[in-house]
């Protein structure tokens, strides 16, 4: 279901978010950044929707970040770079809004934390987080016993403690405080509120 468009649809959920903060606001004046872009592909989909956001990216890989610039070629006010989610080299309080999808489930629990509290540093108080990534188990009852085998079929090392990982209380540690969740399919988008 993943690899063949659905993950597109679930991502997308996330730009309700995006949308709902930038009601009201000239787009060119709201910083926004994609923390782990990867490909682009939930880039593309921001931009396409509010193409005169002011955007950054970034990816600890540089063929995603070379694939992430190629998708948004049609936007040249765009920056991605490569970079690590513990250790983001922008100025503190920098960004007005920020999206991570489907990342923290490919974290270990410690860079988690870590990802986090990163996150928190580089986004401006008041400011806004949307994070988007696999439901956990309380979230899909219905779908708990293939959400317990992916780990095994696809390599994911660290998807058994993302199951287990509340999110609400690591990113309240870091800072935030969550606002409204909602869940798409298999995915959970959550918004945190930077205090």
């Amino acid at each position: 279901m993943l690899f063949t468009g659905a993950a597109d649809v679930m991502r997308r959920a996330a730009l309700a978010e995006i949308g709902r903060e930038l009601r009201g606001r000239d787009q060119r004046k709201v910083k926004y950044l994609e923390a782990a872009c990867g490909s682009g592909r939930f880039l593309y989909q921001t931009l396409d929707a509010f193409p005169r956001l002011n955007a950054e990216a970034f990816d600890l890989s540089s063929v995603y970040c070379d694939a992430a610039r190629d998708a948004v070629r049609g936007w040249p006010h765009v920056q991605v770079s490569a970079a690590d989610i513990v250790a983001t080299p922008y100025e503190d309080a920098t960004f007005d809004i920020a999206a991570n999808i489907y990342l923290f489930h490919e974290l270990p629990p410690l860079v988690r934390r870590q990802a986090a509290a990163d996150l928190a540093r580089i986004i401006k108080p008041g400011g806004l987080l949307v994070f988007a990534d696999s439901v956990q188990l309380e979230d899909a009852p219905a779908f708990a016993a293939s959400i317990e085998r992916f780990p095994d079929l696809f390599h994911e090392p660290y998807y058994k403690s993302y199951l287990k990982t509340d999110l609400k209380a690591l990113f309240t540690e870091a800072g935030f405080t969550p606002e409204r969740e909602a869940v798409s399919f298999l995915t959970k988008v959550i918004a945190f509120r930077r205090g």
